[in-house]
């Protein structure tokens, strides 16, 4: 049981101090450069094949923007092959859960680019905030290099609004119940279940998600036409998971972060 910056730490894991050896600091350096070296060069890539395609940068984004115009016009979400039977899902179908145009109605009037600065904001903030102990830096360096850490990013998915949110139920959880908005990571929308303002964040939710009562039928219907597995996100869990591996190998508390709330 150590202390730092203040604060009672009973993880061992995350004690900066527990392993001294010089030895064992310089490989964590070493590796977690070479890591973020890679990284860098992918991400560079990457960038460029998305750049190469006309409409590639945000093209996730602006797909769902169209949607959301779509539902304002038409009250349709959801495109009509998606709701006549069963089919293959094809490249701009809508997949997430009604209440999503909330998170998007935003941008007819916000600039563009905050929809990526919000989410990017959270995750670094928490990242940093969290100061995790060197032995998560290898695996966090391993988590920028998966090629789709930087797609999420540079196609401007609202999968890297669910991870902010992730990495804001840590220290708000509240906000847990939002990742129920990407119902395949359901599972990590019960950080801070343990605590009374994430069943006030549900109940907010479930208040959101009543107007659109008859939108949820349709989307029943288009995850019971789908062909694709919940498993289709595990290709986003990499990203999904940092903020979780920094909270394990945490050096730092959030300020209240032990108060009951």
């Amino acid at each position: 049981m150590t202390w730092v910056d203040g604060s009672r730490l009973t993880r061992p894991w995350a004690d900066p101090d527990a392993l001294r050896s010089p030895a064992f600091r310089r490989l964590i350096l070493v590796v977690t450069g070479v890591l973020l070296v890679l990284a860098a060069a992918s991400a560079v890539q990457i960038m460029r094949f998305v750049l190469a395609n006309d409409g590639g940068l945000g093209v996730d984004f602006h797909q769902y923007e169209d949607h959301v115009d779509r539902w304002l016009r038409t009250g349709q979400l959801y495109l009509p092959h998606q709701l006549a039977g069963p089919t293959e899902i094809e490249l701009g179908d809508p997949l997430y859960p009604p209440p999503i145009v909330l998170l998007l109605l935003p941008y007819r009037v916000v600039p563009d680019v905050v929809w990526w600065i919000v989410p990017l904001t959270v995750l670094g903030w928490t990242l940093v905030r969290l100061r995790p102990a060197p032995w998560t830096w290898p695996i966090l360096a391993l988590i920028a290099l998966w090629p789709r850490t930087v797609a999420l990013i540079a196609y401007g998915n609202p999968g890297m609004w669910i991870d902010a949110f992730i990495a804001l139920a840590l220290w708000a959880p509240w906000a847990g119940p939002l990742v129920l908005l990407k119902p395949s990571l359901a599972p990590l929308a019960l950080i801070g279940v343990r605590r009374r303002v994430w069943w006030l964040g549900l109940a907010a939710l479930l208040a959101i998600s009543v107007p659109f009562a008859g939108l949820w039928v349709d989307y029943l219907a288009v995850v019971r036409n789908s062909s694709t597995p919940l498993t289709y996100s595990l290709f986003d869990l990499p990203l999904a998971l940092a903020p979780v591996i920094a909270f394990v190998g945490r050096t730092r508390e959030f300020d209240g972060s032990t108060r009951r709330a």
